[in-house]
């Protein structure tokens, strides 16, 4: 007993299985801010407690080893920051995303009630997309002659702003706007983790009521105090072949609990000590361990992890699908949208029930 004490004081979490006693480390649970992500050319590893000042990769010193041309460097950087909303009759997507090769304005619309699924996307030469390197005081934007997307980032304030448009094509697929205010009700998850020596996957995550509306068509729908949204920032040196699962959920309980959750399994090394995976409970932080993916025949996704954590099943109902193939590079891109239900446990093992939280999930492959 003193023993399980003693290691959860300063930061584990201990789990007898079969396969013996189970740590999720020190490393999992937030530390101080460092006053940048690259420091004298090398990242630092680790999770954070408030956001970066300054998210500066770039600066990292060989992260893709010393034999790759260093003026290729930023060529290699994919970046993205993007928004979930879940509202009483929609589950929205919105990203704008960064390859070098290309910039992405991107925005899916579920309709829970018709369960139909529309999607705008405007691609775009990398140098109309502006992305800052902090989310402190910034703006980062992406403008087309079909759509923008607008992130005004004052998230040490706990607030986020998102102005966007997308033009329509006919009734199927009408005109779009949205203009809405984000403020944060939950801890922030700020990780850092390794790809490689050196090669770094940063992450920023947070949970925040919204106010404000979208218009689809004519149609205007107000946002109201129980809807929900996340914002997902990401910078990383991704290898040539990428690939990675991930979902995100949110609910509010009938007792007022609000539960959100963050799982992913991708190319990270050592993922015991460096991953994203979160549970928010009522905004606190509930680092979980690494997750398995698994998806069924009949169409449904069971994330799960080996000391019983996780355990958790997607019923996808509708499905965002992009592929191309090119000689150099090929994306295969799956993104379902659906409800989840299972359970959480948080950091002392508590289980805490998932009731039917709307969210989505990725199965990503990129060769690019």
């Amino acid at each position: 007993m003193f023993l399980l004490i003693g290691m959860i004081q300063r930061g584990f979490i201990m789990k007898s299985t079969k396969r013996g006693l189970v740590l999720i480390p020190k490393s999992r649970f937030p530390k101080p801010s460092p006053d940048a992500l690259v420091i004298n050319g090398q990242t630092q590893w680790g999770t954070f407690d408030t956001a970066l000042s300054k998210i500066n990769l770039l600066d990292s010193e060989n992260p893709l080893g010393t034999k790759f041309p260093k003026f290729l460097k930023p060529f290699r950087l994919k970046e993205w920051e993007a928004f979930q909303i879940d509202s009483e009759d929609y589950f929205v997507l919105g990203a704008i995303y960064q390859t070098n090769v290309a910039s992405l304005n991107i925005l899916s619309l579920w309709d829970k009630k018709k369960n139909t699924l529309q999607t705008w996307q405007s691609y775009a030469r990398p140098s109309q997309l502006v992305m800052a390197d902090n989310l402190i005081e910034s703006v980062n934007h992406l403008s087309t002659s079909n759509s923008s997307l607008w992130f005004h980032n004052q998230l040490k304030k706990g607030l986020c702003r998102i102005e966007g448009r997308f033009k329509g094509k006919n009734k199927d697929k009408p005109n779009f706007s949205l203009n809405c205010l984000l403020t944060s009700c939950s801890k922030p998850s700020v990780v850092s983790m390794p790809l490689g020596k050196n090669r770094g996957l940063y992450t920023h995550k947070e949970v925040f009521n919204i106010s404000g509306s979208m218009q689809i068509g004519v149609e205007k729908i107000t946002f109201t105090d129980s809807n929900l949204a996340i914002i997902d920032d990401h910078k990383g040196f991704y290898p040539y072949k990428l690939h990675y699962d991930w979902i995100t959920g949110m609910e509010t309980h009938e007792n007022g609990d609000v539960l959100a959750f963050n799982l992913t399994k991708n190319q990270v090394i050592k993922p015991v000590e460096y991953n994203e995976n979160l549970l928010w409970l009522n905004g606190e932080r509930h680092p979980l361990p690494p997750v398995q993916f698994e998806h069924q025949m009949d169409g449904t996704w069971h994330i799960r992890d080996d000391i019983g954590y996780v355990d958790l099943v997607m019923k996808p109902e509708q499905h965002l699908i992009i592929k191309n193939d090119f000689i150099v590079s090929k994306i295969d891109y799956h993104a379902p949208f659906g409800t989840f239900s299972g359970t959480l446990k948080d950091q002392m093992g508590k289980p805490h029930q998932v009731k039917c939280a709307y969210g989505m999930g990725e199965n990503k492959t990129y060769r690019l």
